[in-house]
Formats: C-alpha cells, structure tokens, sequence
C-alpha cells in the first residue's frame, strides 16, 4: 500500500508556495506521494527541482501481484518525478541501486547519525537533558523508548509520534 493524505498537504495556500520555489524538499515519500499531481501540474509550466527524503519505501512487498504491480509502476513513476532521492539507510539505499540501477544516479546516501557523546560513559552525566523521538518508523521499538523514559527520570524525553497512544505515555 502507498501512503497518501494530499487534502492535508496539497492546498491552495501550499500549492502558491510550491509553484514560488525553484527546489522542493520533501521530508519523507509520504509527502511526496500526496504532492505527486500538484507538482506534475506545476512541473507543466516551470523548472521544479525537488529531493526527497525516503525512509522504508521498499519494506513493504504486498501480497496480491496486481498490487505488486500497480506500487512498482507508482514508484517508478515517483522515482521519475524526483530529482534527487536522499536515503537514510544504507541498506536501502544499496538496495535501490541495485534494484534500480537506471536511476541510481538520483539516489544520495545521507548518514543520519547518532549522538555518540550522549551513548559513551563519563564521570559526570548533565542532568535535565531532552531527547527527541521523531516518527512512526515501522522498525522503530516503541516500548522500549518508554522504558527507556522511565528508567531515566532525569531526562525530558519529548515523543513525537503516532505509533504511542498518549494515555501509554507517563508524564513528569
């Protein structure tokens, strides 16, 4: 299945906004997907650049071939449309240029790193730090995130995501 909520996204007010840029980014496939026709009209009329960022755009292998099929077709339509693919992940990203060599020149590998200073030991941790959890990644431990809050009292833990049903949530 493809992910889609243009009527959200795609509105007069954000569309004027669109046709006055000269590069689009596109924070996640989802987007990109619900902005698809409104950036093929814009694209009739002038030189539109646009990346996007994708995270998890091959996971999902549908059951049905015709499904199959139809989210292939879609994809490499999307594909087409962008100029530049970022990926986050390294093994999705050796997998669409394997899988998909003829585009792989849209496709860049952006190495989304981890805050290595926080994860190292020290003689003294900082109290009263945040953290931020962004998204609703399908690979992502959910629980353990709010395990991981309630073992350190200290910390802000700041969850922005629709995969934790807020009464889960213990607030400090």
């Amino acid at each position: 299945d493809l992910p889609f909520f243009s009527s959200k996204i795609l509105n007069k007010k954000n569309y004027r906004e669109i046709s006055d840029t000269d590069h689009l980014f596109l924070t996640n496939q989802r987007v990109g997907f619900s902005v698809l026709p409104g950036i093929l009209k814009i694209k009739q009329t002038k030189k539109l650049k646009i990346s996007v960022f994708i995270m998890g755009l091959f996971n999902k292998k549908p059951n049905y071939i015709l499904k199959r099929i139809l989210r292939a077709l879609f994809i490499g339509f999307f594909i087409l449309t962008m100029n530049n693919l970022i990926f986050l992940s390294k093994g999705e990203f050796e997998f669409a240029k394997k899988r998909l060599p003829f585009f792989k020149n849209k496709f860049k590998f952006f190495s989304f790193c981890i805050d290595v200073d926080f994860w190292t030991k020290k003689s003294e941790v900082k109290k009263n730090k945040e953290l931020l959890f962004i998204g609703n990644d399908g690979q992502r431990d959910y629980k353990f995130i709010l395990d991981l809050a309630k073992y350190m009292p200290d910390f802000k833990f700041n969850i922005v995501t629709t995969k934790i049903d807020k009464n889960q949530v213990m607030s400090n």
